[in-house]
This record gives structure tokens, C-alpha cells and sequence, in this order.
């Protein structure tokens, strides 16, 4: 069969409800970030994530950014950091003044190695008055960072106990986790603060966005206070501090809301694409990354690891060659020029692994089943190393 389209990683999902909402916005005039359906919007994601606050921002970059601001994280300190996550977890510790410290991940999940991290902070740091310093560096080791890869939960049970033996914050990178759990409890619900992103990409989208979401009213307070230019008089212009204009628009949490109104749906249709895959996919000998079993993932994107990067290009090109986008994993931020030089602890080979032969396939909510079969016919075909059926 002749497809006239190409079949895309991840798009939005959109609806008679986001339209409506966002058209409400429009006819009441409210188009910026002063507009009432922000606060819904709020209400509705913390409900949701099962915390206390959320404040709306302009991106989840910015969610991180505001989330070690409020912490008071700045020069001299350090945030752990697994090495095998996008750049936008990274970069809002150089914002602030801080550094990484890059720890390797599990082979299962891609998530933070939470045994490595042990390792760290028992031979790589020494205590002074309850405080890890890094022995290399005279760091502060002030917050771990768990990114929740591609939708799986990381171990966020042993990394929380030991973050509370530490005395560490945790900021959870939950950007691609909406609706992903551990243990029944929402990943963003776990930390000190909660990071989620609403990039147009992901399951709920406002088209650019992002939310702090937290259980501690004063990390809230600061995180809204900072994310308004740190306004300190209702009246007149005044800022006792640096702050920033990260703030949501009324028409993004128009569409928010809307998208947020069949998240159910939304999971389920993803549970379904990743379930087609692995039967479209068995018996191939190829790797999944798979979430714990006291995890349940989004399926935010449906990620597969080959044996090497040589066959991970060729799948890449084949997919391209029939019109189907298929994208590499994240590379490791050791190997990113801005990090090159940043502290590392273990040699990170997981990492690198997972990275050189990772692809994320189509895994948009709204992807038929035989999309899906054709993306899956593809994969195999490489595999096997026979010639694909090309349709565009």
C-alpha cells in the first residue's frame, strides 16, 4: 500500500477540547501568562502528579532552571546528574552557577545508576559537617538529579533513601514521565521538586511549556516568585532579586487543559502502540529499554537497542529511505563539547553503549496499529539484513 505520508516520532494529539478551550481564551481576551486558565491548568497537574503546588513556566528547561534556583543551588555547588539525558537537563546547572557530576545509568532502563552514585558519594566525596564535598573538586554536592529516560521511572525508592541519608535535594527530571508511576506514586510527586515539560513532542502539550511541581510551599513560593521577574510590590516595579519571565501564556494553558482532560486515553493508546511493537518485534534478538516492574512508563517514545552503532545507522537510513522518522538516543553529555571537561565519576561504558546502538521509534499517540507494522516490518528487514519495502 502507498503511503502519501511520513510517519512521525512523536506529534501532538489534538482535539474538539483544545480547540474550544483555547478559542474561550481568545474570545475573553486573555492571551498572556495573566489569564485564569494558568491556575486550572496548575490545579489540574498537581492533581494529576498528586502534590500540593504547580507552578506553570514557559518551558521545561525553565521548570529545571526555577527548580535549583528555589533550592538555593549556585556557585560551588554540584547536582549529580546521570551521563545518558538530553542537554536541557544539563544546562540550568551552568545557569545557576553550579556543575555536573556525571554518573553512568542502568543497562535495563537508561535511568541513573543508583549503586554508582553510592559509589560516589562513598569514595568520591568526604563529609564535613554533614555536607559531601567532591574530593577532586572541593564541590558541594548539594541535589541528584533522576531523569526519568524516554518515560521509564528511575529508581527513585533507593535513590530517595540515600538522598535523605545524604542530605540531598532531589529534582526530579520528569519532562518525558507525565503519567509514569513507581510504585502507584506519580514520578514528579517523588523529589524535593518536580520538572515536567509540555514541548509539542511530548504526550500533553501546550505547545511550549513546562511546570515545577512540588509538595514543600515554600520551594513553590520561591519557584513562582523567581518565575515573575521576583516582583516584590503588587503596585509598583520593584525586585529585590534576579528573577526571570518564565511564565506560561493563558492560551498555552488553554490547550493544556485540553490535552490534560483525555490523558487517560492518551496512555492507554500509548500502552498499545509499545505493546504492538514488542509483538511486532519478537524474536528478533533485539534489546528494549524496559522499566522496572514496580514501574509503569508513560511510553513516551518506544526506544530499542541494536548490538552496534554501524546497524543502529543503517536502521536509521533504511527508516528514512520508507518515509518513517526513527531518532538516536541522547548523546551522553561526556561527550557533548560544553561538558567534555566536567566531573565524571566511573568511566560511563553503559552509557556510551546504550547511546550507540539506541533508536526511538514512531510512537505518537494518535499512530495507527499498521503504521506501526510497517515501522516494525522495517526494523525487521535490517535485522535480518534482507531489502526493505520502501513506500512513500
Amino acid at each position: 500500500m502507498t503511503r502519501s505520508y511520513r510517519i512521525p516520532l512523536s506529534i501532538p494529539y489534538l482535539g474538539a477540547e483544545e480547540k474550544l478551550l483555547v478559542n474561550q481564551a481568545l474570545d475573553d481576551g486573555w492571551v498572556s501568562s495573566a489569564g485564569p486558565l494558568v491556575g486550572e491548568f496548575e490545579n489540574a497537574i498537581a492533581q494529576l502528579v498528586q502534590v500540593e503546588h504547580a507552578i506553570a513556566t514557559s518551558s521545561g528547561t525553565a521548570a529545571i532552571h526555577l527548580a535549583l534556583a528555589a533550592s538555593g543551588i549556585g556557585s560551588g555547588d554540584a547536582v549529580v546528574v546521570p551521563d545518558l539525558t538530553f542537554i536541557g537537563s544539563i544546562n540550568p546547572i551552568a545557569y545557576v552557577g553550579a556543575s555536573p557530576v556525571l554518573i553512568d545509568v542502568r543497562e535495563s532502563d537508561g535511568t541513573i545508576d543508583v549503586d554508582a552514585l553510592r559509589r560516589y558519594l562513598d569514595d568520591g566525596c568526604e563529609r564535613r559537617d554533614g555536607v559531601s564535598i567532591d574530593r577532586a573538586t572541593g564541590a558541594r554536592v548539594r541535589a541528584v538529579m533522576p531523569v526519568h529516560l524516554y518515560g521509564s521511572p528511575a529508581d527513585l525508592v533507593d535513590l530517595a533513601a540515600l538522598a535523605a541519608e545524604r542530605e540531598l535535594f532531589v529534582i526530579e527530571d520528569a519532562a518525558e514521565a507525565l503519567g509514569s508511576s513507581l510504585n502507584g506514586r506519580p514520578t514528579g510527586s517523588w523529589g524535593s521538586l518536580g520538572c515536567l515539560s509540555f514541548n509539542g513532542n511530548k504526550i500533553v502539550t501546550t505547545g511550549g511549556g513546562g511546570m515545577v511541581v512540588t509538595h514543600d510551599a515554600d520551594f513553590a513560593k520561591q519557584a513562582r516568585y523567581l518565575s515573575t521577574q521576583a516582583r516584590d510590590d503588587p503596585r509598583e516595579y520593584r525586585h529585590n532579586a534576579i528573577g526571570f519571565n518564565y511564565r506560561l501564556t493563558n492560551l498555552q494553558a488553554a490547550l493544556g487543559l485540553g490535552q490534560i482532560a483525555t490523558i487517560e486515553d492518551r496512555l492507554a493508546r500509548r500502552r498499545g502502540v509499545a505493546a504492538r511493537y514488542r509483538e511486532r518485534l519478537a524474536g528478533t534478538g533485539l534489546r528494549f529499554l524496559e522499566p522496572a516492574r514496580s514501574a509503569i512508563s508513560n511510553n513516551w517514545l518506544v526506544s530499542i537497542v541494536l548490538d552496534d552503532a554501524k546497524r543502529r545507522e543503517a536502521l536509521i537510513a533504511t527508516l528514512d529511505a520508507a518515509g518513517i522518522e526513527g531518532r538516536a538516543f541522547f548523546v551522553p553529555v561526556h561527550m557533548q563539547r560544553p561538558y567534555s571537561s566536567a566531573r565524571r565519576w566511573g568511566d560511563l561504558r553503559v552509557a556510551e553503549r546504550i547511546y550507540a546502538g539506541g533508536v526511538n521509534l514512531p510512537s505518537s499517540t494518535g499512530v495507527s496499529l499498521s503504521d506501526v507494522d510497517e515501522v516494525s516490518e522495517t526494523v525487521r528487514s535490517v535485522l535480518e539484513a534482507r531489502a526493505p519495502t520502501v513506500t512513500q
